[in-house]
């Protein structure tokens, strides 16, 4: 948790279409992570060997990733 600000703030930066992320909390301990991007291809371009996101999977175990559409705001 203490690495979240300091992630968004930087992904944010270097990762073009990333427009926000929502943190909950799951029964059981676990967290769910919902991103918000421009585009699916955005996604595809990311960098995963900078700095900041290799910290962030150090940490942080991602049990699954999907792409869905945003139907409602």
């Amino acid at each position: 948790m203490a690495l979240r600000p300091r992630f968004t703030s930087e992904f944010r930066e270097r990762a073009t279409g990333f427009q926000r992320h929502s943190l909950y909390s799951l029964e059981g301990g676990d967290f769910l992570d919902i991103a918000l991007w421009s585009a699916a291809s955005d996604l595809d371009a990311v960098d995963e060997t900078q700095g900041v996101l290799v910290e962030w999977y150090d940490l942080v175990e991602i049990v699954s990733m999907e792409l869905a559409d945003v139907l409602d705001e």
